[in-house]
């Protein structure tokens, strides 16, 4: 009786050194965010430009994408020989898509415009609560062969997103996220995330390779040659709708 009870007892005491020791969700957010460079430093910048070559039904092209706080954005591709162009000005989404048949930039809809003001310049997970967003961990998934923690993101009007933050290096290895307007609304789409890299002179860490899939198939993978933060020509301007 002695002995069970000493087993008993060892048992319980590593039980609740186990439970002491568990991960809450704000603590893996907390070692994401170290792991990326820290919270200052990126509340440190105002505007990034981003420029790589991508890989889309079997055509490769060159991007750039440019951002600018609180949520202005613009995508702009050289793809075949045309410019493809998609942005948000912080009042209205637009863009240009030559294979549709235009020739000129046009503006999105209400509902677009709403969906791209959603988009943050920083990570959605700095400062969340006060962006009126909600985490819950929802236990651990394994992901690319890695052990991840699983935390679900909600958003704006109940959207939710699922993070998959590596166990051991805290950092995302995939976030699952869904379509939410058109003709696949609902649908999942998978982003990978890899080829992590100190962006030299600013002690922050940004992944160089982006690969989505949907339905388990390769859609899209972005390689990054070049990330500059608060480069001096860009301005609120660089995202203004042009008008004749």
């Amino acid at each position: 009786m002695k002995i069970k009870s000493l087993f008993l007892a060892v048992g319980i005491l590593l039980s609740a050194n186990a439970v002491s020791h568990a991960q809450t969700a704000d603590e893996i957010i907390n070692s994401y965010l170290d792991a990326i460079g820290g919270v200052e430093h990126w509340k440190n910048f105002n505007s990034m430009r981003v420029t790589g070559n991508a890989i889309q039904m079997g055509v490769n092209y060159p991007f750039t994408v440019i951002s600018m706080r609180p949520n202005l954005q613009k995508v702009v591709a050289d793809v075949m020989g045309k410019q493809f162009i998609e942005a948000y000005d912080g009042e209205s989404a637009w863009g240009l898509n030559p294979f549709t048949g235009a020739t000129e930039p046009q503006k999105k809809t209400e509902e677009e415009s709403k969906e791209s003001a959603m988009q943050h310049f920083e990570s959605d997970f700095i400062d969340y609560k006060d962006k009126g967003y909600t985490v819950t961990l929802e236990g651990t998934e394994e992901i690319e062969g890695a052990k991840c923690y699983n935390l679900k993101l909600v958003k704006e009007e109940g959207r939710e997103e699922y993070h998959f933050i590596d166990a051991e290096n805290y950092v995302p290895i995939m976030t699952r996220s869904f379509i939410p307007t058109g003709e696949m609304k609902g649908q999942a789409v998978e982003t990978y995330f890899s080829d992590y890299q100190e962006v030299e002179g600013t002690g922050v860490v940004v992944a160089f390779t982006m690969e989505q899939r949907f339905n388990g198939q390769v859609v899209m993978q972005m390689v990054t040659e070049k990330v500059e933060f608060n480069p001096e020509d860009l301005t609120k301007e660089s995202f203004a709708f042009p008008e004749k």
